[in-house]
Formats: structure tokens, C-alpha cells, sequence
């Protein structure tokens, strides 16, 4: 029996590589003969630089930068020097989860940590930058990336503003004159978020609650985004919300789209076709993948339904391993699994359970491992 072992990071608990050899060790207790294959993967969030680098080896560059609170940190960035491309993940400086420590406030939480990275790998010869946009704790469009990049938000006195959500709303004027240096850099963006930057789907109503923001801090940052998205109209002729892909994390690709020219790639495949992860599927008998929550949103072109589809291409069955479990039996079948795990042992508190993950997962993985000697492979 072939078992390929494909774990998504769970947020907060553990990275993909770590996790995925914790399920392979429970695994190997009950079937010591089969053969299992780690396989790090991630969806552009928190955790896929490591990935990346497991399966790409390309050099890590680290840099001082700010988290989204504008508190120094050290962050990194992959430089593929063969391609002069940079990867970046969002997340490694304007992250939710490295933000637990420091009390957030979503009318002053930017990208401009981000902004850092990106201008750092400009500045070493890049001329493609891929930005990976998950686990942002951001709703700032973009404008704090874009400032570290020259780009300059004026009030209606020409005052520049700090590029923070509190003053979208007063920017009167884009300056993006000093942005001719960087015509020749290619910019993408990897998300598998479609949403539209405002309205019902858009980047506020979706996604800034669990950044903090309240019911009523929501009705005034949606006031500030439908004002930025009537600047980019008016200066650029470009209708955010016909653009899929321009509410994820917090509006990033609003502002980077427009200004910086950048094109919105679905992450998922892009990471897929980098780590040959199609060929691994197609080799391996058994697929078993998860991620910290899996709920009826994990149909809807996140990692796992890209994971499910590939299996299902080469009639692979595909067992899922969670930490949350939200799914009835009717969504189960649905979504394409076999069988979908917790790993929680019984009634423990989030931190608790976010502590033990590793653990967990090799008293699931001995569990998991019994019921496949079932299996007629």
C-alpha cells in the first residue's frame, strides 16, 4: 500500500512537514510495511514558504521587516535566483497568527511589512515577484505594500497619509510616478479567494471579522473601500468588483492590480504545478490530506477541493484529517471524501487541543492505520 501524505499547516499548531510526519509515525506503528510519502503542501497561507522550500530548495532571504502592527520582526522571502523570481508570503509579515502576541486594531493593521519584502526582492534583481496573499490580518487594499513601492496617498491638501484602513477614506489623490522603475517587473498574485473587493462578498463583509473588526467598524471600513474603489475607477477605467479575486485578504489585489499591473493567479494550481504534485497523486494508492478546519467552505476552490480533484482524476480515494470538524454526512459525500477524521480525542479546549496537535495526529494516525489493514491493497 502506497499512502501519500498531504496536510495542509494548521493555523497556529503546526506546519505542514511537521504535521504530516507526525500522521506518518502513528501510521508506521499499525503498518509498519507500507510505504508513506510526506508531501508538505500548502495554499499560499500560513506555512508555504516551508513548503516551497522543501520541495523547490530555493534560497531563503531574510529581512527586516514590521508584522502588520508596525512592530519590527525578521521575515523571509525564496529567491529563485535561475528564474530572478521572488516568492512572498503575505502571512510572514502581515500575518493573523503572528499577531497573537500583540493586540491588533483593524483601522491600523497594513501590508507594509509586506511591502518590505517585496522592495527587498526588487532591489536583488527580481524580475517577477509571486505574492501569496492567505492568513492576512490586513483591510487596508493594499496601500501599505504599495507605499513601501513609492506609491503616495495624498488628502484633498496633498499631505501624504500613512498608508493604514483609518485613512483610505480621506485619500484624495494617487501618486504613482515614482512606480516608472519597476515597468519591467512582472507582479502575480496566488489566491484561491474569488470574491469581489465590496458588497455582500467583498473583502469586509467576508473576512474582516475574524480580523477584529465589529459590526459597526464594518459599515465604516466598507465606506473606505467603496471610496478607494471609486479612485482606481476614475484614474485607471478599472471596475474592481469585475475583477475575481479582489477582496481576498483584505483587498490586496484591488490596489496591486491596478497600480502595479499585477495578474491574480488560483494559487492552488500554480503551487500544484511547481511541486509536480499531480505526479505524486497519480503514484500512490491512498491520498490523505486535511487542515485545521474543514467545513462546508472547503468545496469552494480552497486547497483541499484542489486536493480532492486530483485524486478523483487518477480514482484515488482520499481520507480527511482535521482538527475542526463541521462537515454532516450529506457534505462528506459531497465534497468527494471516504471517510473525514478529528483528531481531537474528546472534550478539550482549543489550546489544549492546538498544543497536542502533533500528538493527536499519531494517536489518529495508529487509529487510521488499523482500519487500512481492512483494505484489500
Amino acid at each position: 500500500m502506497k499512502i501519500l501524505l498531504a496536510l495542509n499547516s494548521f493555523k497556529g499548531s503546526g506546519l505542514s512537514y511537521d504535521l504530516n510526519h507526525a500522521l506518518k509515525k502513528g501510521l508506521k506503528r499499525f503498518i509498519p510495511a507500507a510505504q508513506i510519502s510526506v508531501f508538505p503542501i500548502c495554499d499560499g497561507g500560513d506555512g508555504s514558504l516551508h513548503s516551497l522550500h522543501h520541495h523547490c530548495g530555493w534560497q531563503k532571504v531574510n529581512v527586516t521587516a514590521f508584522d502588520a502592527m508596525g512592530q519590527p520582526i525578521r521575515a523571509y522571502y525564496l529567491w529563485a535566483k535561475k528564474h530572478q523570481s521572488a516568492y512572498v508570503e503575505l502571512a510572514a509579515a502581515s500575518g493573523l497568527a503572528i499577531l497573537q502576541k500583540t493586540k491588533s486594531n483593524i483601522f491600523k493593521a497594513n501590508t507594509l511589512g509586506t511591502g518590505y519584502l517585496v522592495k527587498n526582492a526588487i532591489e536583488k534583481g527580481a524580475s517577477r515577484v509571486v505574492l501569496m496573499i492567505g492568513g492576512s490580518a490586513t483591510n487596508d487594499a493594499g496601500i501599505g505594500i504599495l507605499h513601501a513601492l513609492g506609491v503616495r496617498f495624498l488628502s484633498g491638501a496633498g499631505k501624504v497619509l500613512d498608508p493604514i484602513p483609518s485613512n483610505i477614506s480621506k485619500i484624495s489623490r494617487i501618486e504613482d510616478s515614482y512606480l516608472s522603475g519597476l515597468s519591467a517587473v512582472e507582479f502575480e498574485i496566488w489566491t484561491d479567494v474569488a470574491n469581489p473587493f465590496t458588497g455582500a462578498r467583498g473583502a469586509v463583509a467576508v473576512y474582516s471579522a475574524q480580523k477584529g473588526a465589529s459590526p459597526s467598524d464594518q459599515v465604516v471600513l466598507e465606506k473606505s473601500m467603496l471610496h478607494f474603489e471609486e479612485l482606481i475607477r476614475l484614474k485607471y477605467n478599472i471596475k474592481l468588483n469585475s475583477i475575481k479575486g479582489t477582496g481576498a485578504a483584505g483587498g490586496v489585489a484591488a490596489g496591486l492590480k491596478p497600480i502595479l499591473g499585477a495578474t491574480i493567479k488560483q494559487g492552488t494550481g500554480e503551487i500544484f504545478k511547481l511541486t509536480h504534485f499531480e505526479t505524486q497523486v497519480a503514484s500512490h494508492d491512498l491520498i490523505i490530506t486535511g487542515e485545521g478546519k474543514l467545513d462546508a467552505q472547503s468545496a469552494y476552490g480552497k486547497l483541499i477541493d484542489g486536493v480532492i480533484k486530483m485524486a478523483q482524476k487518477y480514482h484515488k480515494p482520499v481520507i480527511g484529517v482535521c482538527g475542526s470538524l463541521d462537515l454532516s454526512e450529506k457534505d462528506i459525500k459531497a465534497i468527494g471524501f471516504q471517510s473525514v477524521f478529528s483528531i481531537v480525542p474528546g472534550p478539550v479546549s482549543l489550546a489544549q487541543s492546538m498544543q497536542s496537535t502533533s500528538k493527536y495526529l499519531q494517536h489518529l494516525g495508529f487509529r487510521i492505520g488499523g482500519m487500512l489493514t481492512l483494505w484489500p491493497h
